[in-house]
């Protein structure tokens, strides 16, 4: 049983290897999907979004 889970464990961390380098490949040649542009846009705005959170509480504290 568990040399039957490791296995399937196996697989399934190699298609995310796949999937994620795939990714990657595209963002580098340019080839950006707009779902992966979406989600860098959301990433972005919630960094800043927090940045300013951040900055808020050390003033508070200052």
């Amino acid at each position: 049983f568990l040399k039957e889970q490791r296995e399937i464990l196996l697989v399934r961390l190699k298609i995310i290897i796949d999937s994620q380098e795939g990714m990657l490949n595209d963002f580098i040649s340019g080839k950006v999907s707009d779902e992966l542009q979406k989600s860098l846009a959301e990433v972005a705005a919630f960094k800043a979004q927090n940045e300013i959170k951040i900055d808020s509480i050390l003033e508070k504290l200052l």
